[in-house]
Formats: structure tokens, C-alpha cells, sequence
């Protein structure tokens, strides 16, 4: 014996194919600002220029890396000097 669920739907209007938004309406901004801006709005003295302006060369996961290990490596000279005395 098999026991079925009762199918179930979900009702929705469609979506319109083409949207037409005044010129100026937020659904009408450049998608790329929309998207900087999210984080701009998340850190202190950011703004969408600023973000957009950053050289995406120096955020390649291989430059991150280094970045961090450096920090890292520089946290860790101090302990290191006082253990050798």
C-alpha cells in the first residue's frame, strides 16, 4: 500500500516579462551600484564610489593570503623576540 500526499500549489501571479520603472526609480539604478552598495552601507566611511574604485588586483585570493600572513606573522615577532632572550 502506498500512501500519497495531497498535491500542493502554490498560487502566484505571474511576473511581468518587461517592467517599465520611471527613469530615477531605485529598480532603475545600475545594478553594480546597487550591489557596492550594500557593503559600502556596512563599513564606516565607505561609499560606493570609494568601493568601486579599489583595484581588484589587490583582492585576488592569492593577495588576501599574503595580507593575512603578514598580520599574522608580524603578531607573532614580539613573543618570539622575548622567548630567545
Amino acid at each position: 500500500m502506498k500512501i500519497q500526499s495531497p498535491p500542493t500549489s502554490i498560487h502566484s501571479s505571474p511576473a511581468p516579462l518587461h517592467k517599465t520603472e520611471p527613469a530615477g526609480s531605485p529598480a532603475s539604478a545600475d545594478p553594480t551600484r546597487i550591489l557596492l552598495g550594500k557593503p559600502a552601507e556596512k563599513i564606516p566611511g565607505m561609499t560606493v564610489e570609494t568601493l568601486s574604485g579599489l583595484d581588484p588586483n589587490e583582492f585576488t585570493p592569492a593577495r588576501v593570503a599574503e595580507r593575512i600572513s603578514g598580520f599574522v606573522a608580524s603578531g607573532l615577532l614580539p613573543p618570539k623576540a622575548w622567548c630567545l632572550r
